[in-house]
């Protein structure tokens, strides 16, 4: 959880339509399952960026391309 929730602030940081994002305000974390690897890879993309708020996903998966975390966040976007 660490990881993904590192990377959406990341990538809410990086959207330039979404400057500045301020500390998210929902996360839904879901465990598909335990990794079977020592070794994860973790993606995270922007699902919308509005005025208001931007809500990111992030994929962790093992080195068998397996699923084994689903992580959506939602941040509010400050008005300047």
């Amino acid at each position: 959880m660490a990881l993904a929730d590192t990377l959406g602030a990341i990538c809410a940081f990086l959207e330039p339509a979404a400057r500045p994002p301020a500390p998210h305000h929902r996360v839904e974390d879901e465990l598909l399952r335990p990794g079977a690897q020592r070794h994860i890879e973790a993606v995270t993309h922007a699902l919308h960026v509005g005025r208001r708020t931007i809500v990111l996903q992030t994929d962790v998966r093992d080195a068998t391309g397996g699923g084994s975390q689903l992580v959506v966040q939602t941040q509010a976007v400050l008005v300047d």
